[in-house]
């Protein structure tokens, strides 16, 4: 690279610019080595969201991507330093846009349009947010607000849930040219002679706190930690401290017996890091992996004449990782697709998607990216450029996106002629997905932080029930509604999604954070509300889950064990001051975990959205019955029959009410229905007046 004879000291007066010979030298030209490196990056994603358990780590090719983000365009910016003193923002912003926006745009206006001819009406509209969210490049906080789970079951229902990790580069584009150059400029008032040393020490001590936010929220917030862009900084950082530190390579070069084993087992310690051998969090493993792709970098950036070098800069690998920026883009929607219309398994479904995701990759690539990013009228068009990315992005969001996502119904539109149908159940003609979906099962009422008569939602004159559990207790609320308006009660509710009635109940699938709120909320109720409301009457209800009583294993899963102690602990408590407690036994569920509102969308008869409950002894119903048959303060009721007339065969619809809003919970219109059945209960255990 050639560098100009300026003195290394800014002269006086001009302390906020850098002298272009004081700029550490920056490789230059295409590395190939690095595109080979992204793909191996990319198709470990498309490997994860297939759902291959071999790989179920394959999400550390994020973290791959965001190291060699922050190395390459700190490179791109220390040349500017190099050659003019200053970083060109507005030619570093028009070429960003032109690199990402286009095939971005391309991407969701085409998912949209996919996702809403294929998926049904509801999904549509739960995914519009999230889609006008990922224009804007606004996505990881959008999931971070909506807590979304990027490891559990709901991985698979946001269409664009991948694009948080493109509103992390983009927003580390935006800031990182203003922070490196107030960086240059502090380490500059420091030392003129070793600034860049100084700046090296900045940049550090940012990924440092950066990566000691991300554990310290790792454990009470992981979705936070997953998602955030501070929590993520350390890795761009990272990344950007390697391109900071030039020497780095040049030592590589004169230890290469050492530097190509290491490297050669950092790529191996990847592929380990990807697969299901390593269980840590996804933090801890983001770590790893941020120290493995910088030694990564470091290898194949010190030559091409190393053996992994040249093999990751074989002309297919090479150009399957120029394209892997679109292939990224498009993947996670067509395995989506490929998933609603298949019925394969996990590496088939990977297979196809990496074959029609670098499809439509390289068309994008060579039809709407290149010849955008070659334009040369734009090169001087950069205010227009910058001003043009912006709109398109606000306009994709408050336009485009809403125009194009109007869910039309995927309901078979006439199913009189059908085998059998005289002998079925027609799906009733008003059923309405949309409206079904959107209105929830349940709204919990929460006086927490709050006076305690927040909770009373009537008073009557009759006696005073309070309503606690967990979200099974929540679909009940329209039932006990009914219940006080019937009888005359005075009803508050202590109900809330996924927090137990039983105080220190876990279960083992619940994170931290959920820990952490459901504690709170039990701990205000046991100790502040039920003591000011007073109740004459506490119900309880909670969820099916666990294993039976006689299931072989029962005793050697520690947690039914504790959570039996800690239910006979909250009976004693609810109790003692001669309140009477009812426990309505937890409902029957779908073992598969189906979706009803989707089913009955598609389907022409209501039977074919049926599921079979298991008949086992549940240990949970078994203790509770244990303790009314006991304690003369304690009565238990069971709705089974009420929610599953043909038990065990739940139907979804019963008459023209939808009885089943998912694979656990009421609907609220069929949940009105069992107040009559409440009211029968009570009455018999002498809970409230004989009429």
């Amino acid at each position: 690279m050639v560098m100009t004879t300026a003195p290394a000291a800014a002269p006086a007066g001009r302390d906020a610019t850098v002298q272009p010979a004081a700029v550490p030298a920056t490789p230059v030209g295409h590395r190939p080595a690095l595109d080979g490196l992204r793909a191996v990056a990319v198709y470990l994603v498309v490997l994860f969201h297939a759902g291959s358990s071999r790989f179920s780590g394959g999400f550390v090719g994020v973290d791959v991507f965001f190291v060699l983000s922050g190395y390459l365009v700190t490179q791109l910016l220390m040349r500017d330093l190099a050659s003019t003193g200053a970083i060109r923002l507005s030619r570093f912003y028009a070429r960003r846009f032109r690199r990402l926006l286009p095939a971005s745009f391309l991407a969701l206006v085409g998912t949209a349009v996919v996702i809403t001819a294929v998926l049904t009406p509801a999904e549509v509209v739960e995914a519009v947010d999230s889609f006008q969210a990922a224009s804007l490049y606004w996505a990881n906080w959008h999931f971070v607000r909506e807590s979304a789970d990027y490891f559990g079951d709901q991985v698979g229902r946001d269409p664009v849930l991948h694009f948080w990790s493109l509103a992390v580069e983009e927003q580390f584009y935006v800031l990182w040219p203003l922070l490196l150059t107030a960086v240059v400029w502090v380490a500059t008032k420091v030392s003129a002679t070793r600034r860049w040393a100084v700046a090296r020490v900045l940049v550090g001590a940012g990924a440092v706190a950066s990566l000691v936010w991300a554990l310290s929220l790792s454990g009470s917030s992981p979705d936070r930690a997953y998602y955030g862009t501070d929590t993520r900084a350390y890795q761009l950082l990272a990344g950007a401290l390697i391109a900071l530190t030039p020497g780095l390579v040049t030592r590589a070069r004169r230890l290469a017996p050492v530097v190509a084993p290491l490297t050669w087992a950092a790529l191996a310690t990847l592929l380990v890091l990807a697969s299901w051998v390593i269980r840590v969090t996804p933090v801890q493993r983001g770590v790893a992996v941020c120290v493995v792709a910088g030694v990564l970098i470091v290898g194949l950036e010190r030559g091409s004449t190393g053996l992994l070098s040249r093999a990751l800069s074989r002309p297919t690998l090479a150009y399957l990782g120029t394209v892997s920026y679109g292939t990224y883009l498009w993947h996670w929607p067509v395995i989506i697709v490929v998933e609603e219309l298949t019925d394969v398994g996990p590496l088939a479904v990977a297979a196809t998607s990496a074959v029609l995701a670098t499809g439509l990759a390289a068309l994008s690539f060579v039809l709407v990216e290149v010849p955008i990013r070659r334009a040369s009228v734009l090169d001087r068009l950069r205010p227009a450029v910058i001003g043009g990315g912006l709109a398109i992005s606000v306009l994709a969001a408050a336009v485009v996106i809403p125009a194009v996502m109007q869910p039309s119904s995927s309901r078979p539109a006439d199913a009189s002629t059908a085998p059998d149908a005289d002998h079925l159940t027609p799906v009733p003609a008003d059923f309405d997905q949309v409206a079904l979906y959107e209105a929830g099962y349940g709204k919990p009422v929460s006086c927490l932080g709050k006076a305690v008569t927040e909770c009373t939602v009537r008073t009557g004159s009759g006696p005073h029930v309070l309503l606690l559990g967990d979200s099974n207790a929540v679909s009940m609320i329209e039932a006990f509604r009914a219940v006080a308006e019937q009888e005359d009660l005075t009803l508050s509710l202590g109900a809330q999604h996924g927090c137990s009635w039983v105080r220190d109940w876990f279960r083992p699938a619940d994170e931290a954070e959920q820990r952490t709120r459901c504690t709170g909320v039990t701990e205000d109720l046991y100790d502040r509300v039920i003591p000011g409301l007073e109740p004459d009457i506490v119900v309880a209800m909670d969820v099916r889950s666990g294993r039976s009583l006689g299931h072989p294993d029962f005793e050697d899963r520690p947690e039914n064990a504790e959570n039996r102690e800690h239910v006979l602990d909250a009976v004693e408590q609810l109790t003692a001051d001669g309140q009477k407690l009812v426990i309505i036994e937890p409902l029957p569920r779908d073992p598969l975990n189906g979706d009803p509102l989707k089913c009955l969308e598609r389907a022409s008869f209501a039977e074919t959205c049926r599921f079979t409950a298991p008949t086992d002894s549940f240990w949970l119903e078994e203790l509770e019955r244990e303790l009314a048959a006991e304690d003369d303060q304690v009565w238990t009721i069971d709705l089974d029959r009420a929610a599953c007339p043909l038990l065990p065969t739940c139907d979804a619809v019963i008459g023209d009410a939808v009885v089943w809003w998912d694979a656990a919970h009421l609907a609220p219109d069929h949940s009105q229905t069992l107040d009559d059945d409440l009211v029968a209960a009570f009455r018999l255990a002498g809970l409230v007046p004989t009429t």
